[in-house]
């Protein structure tokens, strides 16, 4: 056997005899994180000894490759690496990532290499066919690109490369050769409530999903339902939902078994790295799941599993801490209800101690169908025993690794490694600073060793440092160093978040002369802030790093982070649909952020597509679009049309802040109609009935009563008005004030129920009929109704103004979306539609 390591090391292994030795070792190899040398492929076919191909990311260029390599077993072998293929387009590092570079490499029936590659924990890669991530690439075998690829076009924008697309962490695949068929492991979502684990057939040209969507195409979970073109997967389990983000979940493809268990024959079988579980699932000779069963339980992290020449499975367990990876060998026994013996510990007294050191060992172990069970001891020391509860004696000092081996006679289960140590043991303590438990994207976190020894100095090799990301139930690879005892790692601010039960945890081994060993280890947290994902359509999705969430939801960051999130074009929820509009600082769907020190929200603001706005009787419109110019020289465009143009004047255009899609009166200022607007108010005279109508965004409102519009307003009179209160206590409420021949010229003003604040947009308006009825409406619900007797009163300026003082006070501070005037009562189905409408509507419907 030839075994990788993610290091770049290949040793030759022989599994009859247990030995290993290595063969090569590739120097330029850059294994930080999921990096490193993730997989190869034997090609006997097609040379005298066989090319060994090995996948890895190389650390001097940063771009992911293939290396072939001639095998004739001797490590001059090494020297003879030819980098047949290297990714085009983006580096990973593009994306500030260490992690889902993949992977699997495999030789096709086509005599074809077929390589997949991971998202790099950028989502939006895997739908996108201008770079490698997220993909399964095929690839001629001196690195060359088919022109029958799918998506070939030579010089166009595509990666020629790409054979199918849509994929996540696709992690480990195989052709079943007989079927011609290539099976693959794609890796679930963060999001526990949509997270599924895939296994798939790969076939040209396919999309897979992701990000759009996982799991099965008839989506029973909270998750978006996949689209029209998506290739589902042949067999799917979900995450928990109350796990978190990641728990138990995390495929391994494997293999169709062949030759060797009539029982599997045909079966698909896989493993879950994080259950530590050998599965296979039932396909009946076809390619639909007919259900699945468990075939081992182990607690190892099962990295690669497959079908060895003699029939049985053989499979990688590896370890994060250590050099601890093992090659283990599952033989079907004939009775697959048969279960590998347990162990549930391993009792050793001492654990060390001064030369000679006699130890005592024993066991917890039993069988779970009660068969005899047998013990083999390995001391580490070349010496072993089958007693179950041996004694056994160190002369000489030195670090031994003992293992016991228990069988049934089919079976067997052995433990991990249980260290003694001989001899006088370095001490080491670990200093972080205390800062370092409250630490944020773009910190330097430094962790210094104090460690001493009796015998001997310690060199800088000798301190060994792992950092490891912690996230919820799991950890990921970080960092490692051998250089003395201080240690320094920068918090990336891209790539993995810390959502969830995140950190990172530091530990350091030193060694002696004797190659006896002391480890410290300590945890640091991030510092948390919450940023608020809303939309004004509640239900609707919004992704976030690739995932998608339904709004509102919190993302669980650390201050200085990067994400990115992004809007669909369209979306529906119920029987409503609706298109984007933009959000409430910006127009583009997709966009950066960097989380603050302080909590914040981003707003997603849709129209509805099926209810463009009302435009009967509409005789004046604020919509307050960025492309108006003219609002940058203090004048807002009214947009109704129709040859009775009001357009309004900012008095102090220096205390406004433009937005994409908003106008902010930042310090108390007046837009008004310079000119007359006798052709507004004559028409409302006409029909003695009115409707005003707003988007806003209280937040920034001041105490007091604030007008967002007024008709006819001046040192002492107002015809008609719109505006908000607000209270000592910080409550908000609206206001209407209406002048009749009854009421006198200051009009009434009745102060409605409180406003729910708590949307970043709220939809207001107030009508009167002809007979005198007045309703007052927010977020499209009648909120109030009353009856005020007599004519409309009208003064002689006749004006429009938006953020009119009241009564000698400030004038409005906050934001307007929108602003309209009609003269008629609109039905309240009609302010309604409006309001699904949305604030910033493409259409004006009769």
């Amino acid at each position: 056997m030839l075994v990788l390591s993610q290091s770049g090391q290949i040793s030759i292994v022989d599994p009859t005899a247990g030995s290993a030795t290595q063969w090569i070792q590739i120097a330029d190899v850059d294994d930080d994180g999921e990096n490193g040398s993730l997989d190869l492929v034997v090609d006997r076919n097609h040379s005298a000894n066989g090319f060994v191909y090995v996948y890895y990311k190389s650390r001097s260029s940063g771009r992911l490759r293939i290396g072939r390599f001639v095998f004739t077993g001797s490590a001059s072998d090494a020297n003879g690496e030819t980098v047949i293929w290297a990714n085009p387009g983006p580096l990973h590092s593009t994306w500030g990532s260490e992690n889902h570079t993949g992977g699997s490499l495999t030789i096709g029936p086509d005599s074809k290499l077929y390589l997949s590659i991971g998202d790099g924990f950028h989502a939006a890669n895997s739908q996108s066919l201008q770079n490698v991530f997220g993909k399964v690439l095929r690839i001629e075998l001196d690195g060359s690109v088919p022109t029958d690829n799918p998506f070939f076009d030579g010089a166009g924008p595509n990666i020629d490369e790409i054979w199918a697309y849509g994929f996540r962490n696709p992690f480990r695949a195989s052709w079943d050769l007989p079927t011609g068929r290539l099976w693959l492991g794609d890796v679930g979502g963060n999001d526990a409530a949509t997270a599924y684990e895939e296994a798939n057939i790969v076939t040209p040209g396919a999309n897979y999903g992701w990000p759009l969507c996982e799991g099965p195409l008839g989506q029973p979970k909270n998750g978006p339902t996949c689209p029209d073109g998506v290739t589902g997967p042949v067999h799917s389990y979900a995450h928990e939902t109350l796990g978190g983000c990641c728990l138990n979940a995390s495929i391994t493809g494997g293999t169709v078994i062949r030759n060797g268990v009539p029982e599997l024959e045909g079966d698909y079988v896989y493993a879950d790295f994080a259950r530590g579980t050998v599965l296979s699932v039932d396909l009946d000779g076809g390619t639909t799941s007919q259900g699945t069963q468990q075939l081992f339980d182990t607690d190892r992290f099962v990295s690669w599993i497959d079908q060895g020449p003699d029939g049985h499975l053989y499979f990688l367990s590896f370890f994060f801490e250590g050099n601890f990876g093992e090659v283990r060998r599952l033989r079907f026994t004939g009775q697959l209800a048969n279960r590998a013996p347990v162990i549930n510990s391993t009792l050793t007294t001492p654990t060390g101690g001064q030369a000679p050191l006699d130890v005592s060992f024993d066991a917890d172990a039993f069988d779970p169908e009660g068969q005899e069970l047998s013990y083999f001891w390995d001391f580490g020391d070349g010496t072993s025993t089958t007693e179950p509860q041996p004694h056994h004696r160190y002369d000489v000092p030195g670090t031994y690794d003992v293992r016991l081996t228990v069988s049934d006679g089919q079976l067997e289960t052995t433990s991990r490694q249980i260290r003694i140590q001989v001899g006088v043991a370095p001490t080491i303590s670990l200093s972080i600073p205390v800062a370092s438990d409250d630490f944020k994207a773009g910190d330097i976190i430094t962790a210094t060793a104090s460690a001493s020894d009796g015998d001997s100095t310690l060199a800088d090799d000798a301190y060994y440092w792992t950092v490891l990301f912690d996230h919820d139930d799991h950890q990921h690879p970080f960092d490692t160093a051998n250089n003395g005892p201080k240690h320094s790692i920068v918090v990336p601010s891209q790539g993995h978040s810390f959502e969830g039960e995140t950190g990172f945890t530091i530990t350091v081994t030193v060694a002696d002369q004797d190659g006896l060993t002391a480890t410290a280890s300590q945890s640091v947290t991030p510092r948390k802030v919450p940023v608020t994902i809303d939309s004004n359509v509640k239900g609707g999705t919004i992704s976030v790093d690739g995932i998608t969430h339904s709004a509102p939801f919190l993302i669980d960051t650390t201050p200085g982070f990067e994400h990115v999130i992004e809007a669909p074009a369209e979306l529906t929820v119920g029987d409503v649909r609706s298109e984007f509009a933009g959000w409430a600082d910006v127009i583009s769907r997709t966009r950066a952020i960097t989380s603050a020190e302080t909590p914040t929200t981003y707003r997603a603001l849709f129209n509805s597509a099926d209810f463009g706005r009302v435009n009967k009787g509409l005789i004046a419109l604020y919509g307050f679009n960025e492309s108006d110019r003219a609002i940058d020289q203090g004048r807002i465009t009214d947009e109704s049309g129709e040859g009775r143009r009001v357009d309004l004047t900012i008095a102090k255009p220096d205390r406004v802040l433009y937005t994409p899609s908003g106008l902010e009166f930042v310090r108390s200022t007046t837009a008004t109609s310079k000119r007359p607007a006798t052709k507004v108010t004559r028409r409302i005279a006409q029909s003695d009935a009115f409707t005003l109508e707003a988007w806003i965004d209280p937040s920034e409102l001041r105490r007091g009563v604030r007008r967002v519009i007024a008709i006819e307003h001046n040192s002492a009179n107002v015809t008609a008005s719109l505006g908000l209160q607000k209270l000592r206590s910080g409550e908000v409420k609206l206001t209407t004030t209406i002048a009749t021949s009854l009421t006198g010229r200051r009009g009434q003003i009745l102060k409605t129920r409180a406003v729910d604040t708590s949307d970043e947009l709220i939809h207001v308006a107030v009508t009167r009929s002809r007979k005198g009825v007045v309703r007052v409406f927010l977020n499209g619900k009648r909120v109030a109704a009353w009856r005020v007797r007599g004519n409309l009163l009208w003064g002689s300026q006749h004006r429009l103004s938006l953020g009119s003082r009241v009564d000698g006070g400030q004038a409005f501070s906050g934001e307007m979306h929108l602003v309209a005037v009609y003269d008629r009562a609109l039905r309240p189905q009609a302010i309604k539609r409006n309001y699904q409408a949305g604030p910033n509507p493409e259409v004006l419907l009769p």
